[in-house]
């Protein structure tokens, strides 16, 4: 539930309804995300939604969970493009299949344990992670490296004072978050 607060926002600007079923009322959607079977919430739910026919996923992390009802009926998001915009905080987006489904500021000095953690909840096919070339670029590349994480060292000039435009500016409202999407994009095109 409190994920489905804190990511629905973020969700809402790119399309992504998320309901929440209320008490006596039937759940509705396109794909339903449970608790990890056998939860009593499980049990409750998943008999209604095989005979409502909505499918439904489940998983003991709320975010793996998440992402899975994204990516549904496929088992991952895919690749994962996650941008830093290092500065006095890291900027951290994270992007999968046609989502954002991460967007949140760490210390530069933790980005190597935020990356890792994010990288092993969310199903995924692959990871690039792009690390813009400013302010705090050395921390962040060393925590990076404590956590053995392969990365790209990509331009970010005009990240911040340019960033990319469009429905999700009104949500990642955060300079840094702007500039961190901007840093995924163009990585992620200069790479292709």
């Amino acid at each position: 539930m409190r994920l489905a607060w804190e990511k629905g926002a973020l969700l809402r600007a790119q399309g992504v309804r998320l309901l929440i079923p209320q008490p006596g009322s039937l759940p509705r959607g396109d794909v339903a995300v449970l608790p990890e079977k056998g939860s009593p919430e499980h049990r409750f739910y998943e008999p209604m939604l095989r005979r409502l026919g909505i499918p439904a996923v489940a998983h003991r992390d709320p975010l793996a969970g998440l992402a899975l009802a994204l990516s549904y009926p496929r088992r991952s998001l895919g690749r994962l493009t996650i941008g830093v915009d290092p500065g006095r905080k890291c900027g951290l987006v994270v992007i999968g299949g046609p989502y954002v489904v991460v967007a949140r500021k760490v210390d530069c000095e933790g980005i190597g344990p935020a990356v890792r953690s994010l990288a092993d909840r969310i199903p995924n096919s692959g990871v690039e992670v792009l690390v813009g070339d400013g302010e705090g670029m050395l921390r962040a590349v060393e925590s990076l490296e404590s956590e053995d994480i392969v990365y790209a060292i990509v331009p970010e000039n005009g990240s911040t004072s340019n960033p990319s435009r469009g429905p999700l500016e009104s949500v990642l409202r955060d300079k840094d978050l702007l500039a961190s999407l901007t840093i995924a994009l163009r990585g992620a095109r200069r790479l292709a």
